[in-house]
């Protein structure tokens, strides 16, 4: 990502609806696991630390990060010493085995996915979970995307297959972040037509748009916590290593 985005993240991952209701619906998905107590958890890519204070509740938290700020401040808002590491070239916890491993929003930053995928089942107890959310839908690569530097953006099906190319079963996947669908539609027009380009597209709101967005984000949970979306800006995927 550009440099400046991660500055971004770390003013916004707490209060931005974006990251609040993100971590609501990954929350919910974790509960929905039955994880023993005490579990290893890694997270992969972990950003300025917005999930580490969630993931912490579940177990012994490890987690690695690529860019040297991110990385810092991370480990200061969290106590956690996250590790210098990247997919799928240099992953700091060797001989490690974990019970769950994360990464949300990171794969499509990784150039060679398929193989991410497939090292990170390396890492995995024999019993051990997957969970990940990317971005949805190739026709919604936009400016931001590119700013980001994404490589791509997933479908469920394209997903579901990477996931088994990789040497993993798919238990669980759906889209999420659905009921915004058709503000993301009218955004990415406006961007597409638009001359503007020097923001990243992550500025928080104003406080009473963004709590009315976050409300309407999480309200999906009443959805999810039984059913699967048909589409969404986001997919969330839970896998464990073939047997």
């Amino acid at each position: 990502m550009e440099e400046r985005a991660y500055y971004e993240m770390a003013k916004l991952q707490d209060e931005h609806w974006w990251f609040k209701g993100r971590r609501d619906i990954i929350e919910l998905y974790l509960s929905k696991l039955n994880l023993p107590k005490n579990i290893d958890i890694l997270e992969v890519g972990c950003g300025t630390g917005g999930n580490l204070k969630m993931l912490s509740k579940y177990g012994n938290l490890r987690a690695f990060e690529l860019n040297d700020f991110s990385r810092k401040y991370a480990s200061s808002i969290s106590g956690i010493c996250v590790e210098n590491g990247w997919l799928p070239n240099n992953i700091p916890v060797q001989n490690s085995r974990f019970n769950l491993i994360c990464m949300f929003d990171v794969l499509e930053h990784i150039e060679n996915d398929r193989n991410s995928i497939a090292i990170l089942k390396e890492y995995l107890s024999v019993e051990g979970k997957l969970v990940l959310t990317v971005p949805a839908f190739k026709f919604l690569f936009g400016k931001h995307d590119s700013k980001m530097h994404h490589f791509r953006r997933y479908d469920e099906d394209g997903l579901s297959l990477l996931m088994q190319q990789g040497g993993f079963e798919v238990e669980y996947i759906s889209y999420f972040n659905t009921y915004l669908f058709p503000l993301a539609i009218i955004s990415r027009l406006m961007d597409f037509f638009s001359k503007a380009d020097d923001s990243l597209g992550s500025k928080k709101p104003h406080r009473c748009l963004n709590s009315v967005l976050y409300r309407i984000f999480r309200s999906e949970l009443n959805v999810l916590e039984n059913k699967k979306m048909p589409f969404g800006l986001s997919i969330i995927c839970v896998g464990t290593v073939k047997q």
